[in-house]
This record gives C-alpha cells, sequence and structure tokens, in this order.
C-alpha cells in the first residue's frame, strides 16, 4: 500500500571524470564489486555457483518485467488485506508493458533483471522526470525507481540490492542527483539501507 509518508528520496553526490552512460557490461561488472564491499551483503551472494547476473532488460524481457509490475501490486495489497481486482491488475501489467515498450527505445526509461542460470529472479526501473529545482539539487532531472521485485524463490538473497545499486550508479553517470520512490511496508529496510530517507510532507491526488 503506497502512503504519503513512505516516499523516499536520495540526492547523489556528482561522480568525478567522465560521466558517460555505463554500458551493460560495464553495469554488469562493476555492480558486484561495489556491493561485495559492503558488510551488509547477504552471505549467500558469496555462495557456489551458479551466481546472479546482473544485465540491462531488453524488449524481450518486457513480459517479465510487466508481469513483476502487477505481481507487486498485488502483493502489496495482500499485504494490506485490501481486494485485488484482476481485470484491473491485468490493465495495470498490459499499462507498463506499453510503456516500457515505448520508453525502453527512447531513453525515457531504463530497466534491469538479475538472472540465474537464464532464469529472471527479480526486475526493477527508473524513470527519467522533470522536476524543479531544489536547494540540494539545482538540476531538473529526477529519477524515479520503480517497479523493484523479487520471485519469492529468489528472496533474502541480495537481488534487490543489486537492482537498487544498478539504478544509482547509472544515476551517477548521468549526473541525476535526485532518486524517488514510493516504497512498500516490505521495502522500507532496503532502501534505508541504501541511503534513502523519508519525506514526510508529500502528498498526492488522483484526478478522473
Amino acid at each position: 500500500m503506497e502512503r504519503p509518508g513512505y516516499r523516499y528520496c536520495r540526492c547523489l553526490r556528482p561522480v568525478s571524470g567522465s560521466c558517460t552512460r555505463p554500458t551493460t557490461k560495464e553495469l554488469t561488472v562493476c555492480i558486484p564489486r561495489i556491493l561485495t564491499r559492503g558488510d551488509d551483503l547477504p552471505m549467500t551472494l558469496n555462495s557456489k555457483p551458479p551466481p546472479y547476473i546482473l544485465r540491462e532488460a531488453t524488449a524481450a524481457d518486457i513480459p517479465t518485467l510487466a508481469r513483476h509490475h502487477r505481481r507487486m501490486f498485488e502483493e502489496i495489497r495482500h499485504a494490506g488485506h485490501e481486494p485485488v481486482d484482476p481485470a484491473r491488475m491485468a490493465a495495470v501489467e498490459k499499462a507498463y508493458a506499453d510503456k516500457l515498450d515505448r520508453e525502453l527505445k527512447t531513453g525515457t526509461c531504463s530497466a534491469w533483471v538479475v538472472e540465474r542460470e537464464g532464469i529472471i529472479a527479480a526486475s526493477g526501473g527508473m524513470s527519467r522526470l522533470q522536476n524543479v529545482p531544489v536547494p540540494e539539487d539545482l538540476g531538473c532531472t529526477v529519477a524515479l525507481l520503480h517497479s523493484v521485485y523479487t520471485e519469492p524463490g529468489h528472496r533474502r538473497r541480495g537481488c534487490a540490492g543489486i537492482i537498487v545499486r544498478a539504478v544509482l550508479l547509472h544515476c551517477q553517470h548521468e549526473e541525476i542527483h535526485r532518486v524517488q520512490l514510493v516504497a512498500s511496508d516490505a521495502g522500507l529496510p532496503l532502501y534505508a539501507a541504501n541511503g534513502f530517507s523519508l519525506i514526510p510532507n508529500m502528498m498526492r491526488r488522483f484526478l478522473p
């Protein structure tokens, strides 16, 4: 269940040197190295092969990404004891697939998957939005981290953390210094551990 007080934001410091967009190969190599430096990395990521591999999503992954997006909302509503309308969830899945089909091509949206032996275990996306300058960030481009989902059989193994760190690294290379998201109850510890802080005064309204 999305709540106004659960919107998170993180401001990133500029990185020195070149800020060109990292390639899929760079992300696949750099992210696991970053992860292994921290003490918060689950031991299962250091276990024997087969390993989890990060890669940037392609058009072929859209059906899986859209299914994950739908399951994320279904699980949030089940956890909050809210009704789940299958027809509405199917519409959400299709709308997200349509968004990815358009925006992966233009670069407005990027997505990543974590897979093991060719099977996708987790996924997540980042959309580039235009906002207003704030004292902490004079830029207008804001990254929205969204749709982070891990298959039940792969949870608590650091897969979602790999996705989050991939997005943060990507934003640094693009000189995007503000990253926002809406967290579920289950996702709160993950985002807090990655430097996100609550913005309790956020509000929203849906118009007909």
